[in-house]
């Protein structure tokens, strides 16, 4: 007993209908740690996709495989848990990592390199993310697929030069959303028009 009352004074109590909708009081950490009844599965989704969820409890959800692919979209999931969730065999958990802002640069990265033409489409969500570094997108915006270079394009953070190659892109489409993006210099997107 006093054991229990030493975890649950160092512990920060969250009270689930804060989380669950009105279920028990959840300690955080641990399941052992919990006590009264658990929140089902459909409540501890909503949990792990809610944006005021705790980060402690966010921790512990990504632990919990029905709730996995929730952490991974929630934008308030830390970036740690997002980086050991990216190291998922699982492509619905992948797809969710790519497109999340707060994904570390590094897992960002890694899965833009993924060849697998299965990934073609985690690497257009990879190239609109706000955490894609500049020589990420330099190499996507050579990717041998069509619709990744257009999401280079089109991405509001593609830095000035990597949208200037694009602009001899071999398919129209994506050299036109290089000439028409925010960035780009009226001087350039209209030499780009009078190539056309």
């Amino acid at each position: 007993m006093g054991q229990t009352s030493a975890i649950q004074g160092s512990a920060r109590q969250t009270r689930c209908r804060d989380l669950w909708g009105g279920y028990c009081s959840v300690l955080v950490g641990p399941p052992d740690w919990s006590h009264d009844r658990h929140p089902d599965v459909p409540a501890t989704q909503r949990a792990a996709s809610d944006r005021r969820t705790p980060p402690e409890v966010i921790t512990w959800l990504a632990t919990q495989g029905v709730c996995r692919v929730r952490v991974a979209e929630n934008p308030s999931t830390p970036p740690e848990v997002l980086a050991q969730l990216a190291l998922s065999p699982f492509i619905d958990i992948i797809w969710e990592i790519a497109g999340n802002p707060n994904t570390p640069p590094d897992a960002l990265e890694r899965h833009s390199q993924n060849r697998n033409v299965v990934m073609t489409n985690i690497r257009t969500r990879v190239a609109e993310n706000p955490n894609t570094l500049t020589s990420t997108l330099e190499r996507l915006a050579r990717d041998e697929y069509p619709s990744v270079r257009l999401r280079v394009a089109l991405s509001d953070h593609t830095p000035l030069a990597v949208l200037e190659l694009l602009l001899g892109d071999s398919n129209r489409e994506v050299a036109a959303a290089a000439a028409f993006h925010p960035a780009m210099p009226a001087s350039s997107r209209a030499m780009w028009q009078l190539a056309q």
